[in-house]
């Protein structure tokens, strides 16, 4: 069946979307053993999305309304998961009450109740007075000693604005002393600016806005005045996120009436803009917790500077699941202090897998402080997708306390630790071609995204991949689809190779780089990173002081098509931690499947990071 907008609907939302429709079972939230499962639920799969939606940061739209709007043909989505879950006809909607951020509106939806965790108790209902809408009636709207006391019809929605009639706008600009933009039709406002709550009227009940959830800020201190003014003259208004950021709503479809309840501050987390997309941990919901007293700071280290406080408490390892690598009293650092330029990075912290303390550490590393108390042999295995290299985009596998004999062929070789306490070794000559770099090296085994080599060197591969230097950054651009030998690393009798396409980085839009950063002086130490972990299993050996390698296998557990676009079909957003599973490995080992950040640093970020502030 083919699903087209209405032929009223010209454009709604972010554009015109159009598609097919289907059913299949559908899961509402993150994976959880009480998630809400609902069978064959009717969805749209777009086919064709207007350019304009693809810079709306969301996979799609999830439809509340109860009738029939916007091009539907089926019956209204709320409704079939009502049924469907044998929920009550009704739903409540929390938003975050933290500032409006442009697209940045977090909340929760609960299904078939009210929401008594987010939200106060029930402050009125309004009844709808039109079915199939989620409109009702005040009595007046007013700021300051200004009051548009007319009766007027009001629309319950999410949109970022409240739509309210241009003189009603344009009086209270006046009074928030916003200045009109006429060719974009808003006002804009000081991000700071102060001024009286916003106050609704509805029979012997006022609900108030305040001022903060009127400024919506779009970034680099420029703002706006959180209404736009209507189209005509009738005296109606939509209440948007603004309101709803003030008060939960509870739209109580059986009854027809809609309800209000004051907006609790997000009772997980507390944040700042440095943590603002991160997982948190709070350490006051947890009974295990123990403050260690002890601070840590890594001086300055990959994505930059971050510092805070050392607590313990029981660690789990992936997603929830039955044989979860469960450890109690696992020291790890909470940022009170991340840089700023961090915010930018996929990912809720680090994980630490030196196993010396490097980068700041005041306490145990943490991988031996896992490794002994999960009653594991001192080793691990690192295996890595095996997929091009994109940026960002680094999935594979830990498996602690065993070789993966999943992920990965038999051990070619284990090479000697050359330093206690590093993961460095010896390689005897590298080569390319025609051309050899035969002087025997350090090489730094680490999860940086280039291998990092001596200048010399690192121009020589550059001539033969044909790739080409930029001085501003440092680095060779190459074309994406270059060809070029393969790069041969001899350690005795044994020679790895590494292939072109682990040595481009797509970077997207046809951009690309060769994966080599000259190193800085005139050493002959190499960095093997990513580049190699691609090609080839990483075992480190602490116990025995060893790196091992074997040849990285596709992975077992997918096949897969890459696509230009930054979107997946899962939530698997975080560098260490959210979105990772868990599943029995052999030898009594425990396999983590995350994407990866820096193996050296040596303190964790919470798995749910805390209190930052930046």
């Amino acid at each position: 069946m083919l699903w087209v907008p209405h032929v009223n609907c010209t454009s709604y939302g972010d554009g015109i979307a159009s598609g097919v429709l289907g059913k299949d079972q559908l899961k509402l939230g993150v994976s959880h053993p009480d998630q809400l499962a609902v069978p064959s639920i009717s969805f749209g799969l777009a086919t064709t999305i207007e350019t304009n939606y693809s810079k709306v940061d969301s996979d799609g739209m999830l439809g509340l309304a109860y009738a029939n709007v916007v091009g539907a043909v089926n019956e209204p989505f709320i409704l079939d998961v009502l049924n469907k879950s044998g929920l009550s006809h009704l739903f409540t909607v929390w938003l975050d009450p933290e500032p409006v951020e442009y697209l940045n509106s977090g909340g929760t939806i609960t299904y078939g109740s009210v929401d008594d965790l987010n939200c106060g108790p029930v402050i009125q209902f309004e009844n709808i007075t039109t079915v199939g809408t989620y409109q009702y009636h005040i009595d007046s709207i007013s700021m300051g000693n200004y009051t548009y006391n007319v009766t007027s019809t009001v629309t319950q929605d999410l949109e970022a604005f409240i739509v309210a009639p241009a003189v009603f706008v344009k009086e209270i600009a006046k009074i928030a002393n916003a200045r009109y933009d006429k060719g974009i039709n808003l006002y804009s406002i000081n991000c700071t600016a102060r001024f009286p709550d916003l106050k609704i009227k509805s029979g012997s009940v006022v609900y108030e806005v305040t001022d903060r959830n009127l400024i919506i800020n779009l970034g680099f201190n420029q703002c706006l005045l959180a209404m736009v003014p209507a189209d005509g003259v009738m005296s109606t208004f939509s209440f948007g996120i603004p309101f709803n950021r003030q008060y939960c709503t509870i739209f109580d479809i059986d009854e027809r009436r809609i309800g209000f309840a004051v907006a609790l501050p997000d009772q997980r987390t507390t944040r700042s803009y440095g943590c603002k997309r991160r997982s948190k941990f709070h350490p006051d919901q947890s009974t295990t917790f123990v403050d260690l007293n002890k601070t840590w700071e890594t001086i300055s280290y990959g994505d930059g500077i971050a510092s805070g406080v050392l607590g313990k408490d029981q660690l789990k390892l992936g997603v929830s699941h039955p044989d979860q690598l469960a450890l109690p009293n696992i020291s790890f650092g909470l940022a009170t202090m991340i840089e700023t330029n961090y915010s930018n990075v996929d990912s809720d912290g680090m994980l630490g897998l030196a196993y010396a303390n490097v980068v700041g550490a005041v306490n145990e590393p943490f991988i031996l402080d896992v490794l002994n108390k999960g009653g594991l042999r001192h080793l691990f295995t690192v295996w890595l997708d095996p997929e091009p290299v994109e940026y960002l985009n680094s999935g594979g596998t830990i498996t602690y306390g065993s070789v993966d004999d999943l992920n990965c062929g038999p051990v070619i070789q284990f090479e000697n630790i050359t330093t206690v306490g590093t993961y460095q070794y010896r390689i005897d000559s590298i080569s390319m071609g025609n051309y050899t770099y035969n002087v025997t090296s350090t090489v730094t085994q680490d999860l940086e995204a280039f291998i990092v080599a001596p200048a010399v060197f690192v121009k020589e591969i550059a001539k033969i991949a044909n790739a080409r230097y930029d001085k501003g950054m440092n680095l060779y651009s190459i074309n994406c689809t270059a060809r070029f030998p393969d790069l041969k690393i001899k350690s005795g009798s044994v020679v790895y190779e590494i292939t072109d396409r682990n040595l481009i980085i797509n970077l997207g839009f046809n951009q690309c780089l060769l994966a080599m950063v000259p190193a800085d002086g005139v050493m002959s130490t190499f960095s093997f990173g990513i580049p190699f972990n691609r090609q080839y299993c990483t075992i480190f050996d602490t116990g025995e002081r060893r790196i091992g390698f074997a040849v990285a296998l596709p992975d077992q557990r997918t096949t897969r098509r890459r696509t230009s676009s930054t979107k997946s079909t899962s939530e698997t957003r975080s560098t260490a931690t959210t979105g990772s599973t868990v599943t029995t490995a052999p030898k009594s080992a425990a396999r983590l499947i995350m994407t990866f950040a820096l193996i050296e640093v040596i303190i964790l970020l919470p798995l749910k990071p805390s209190i930052c502030s930046v």
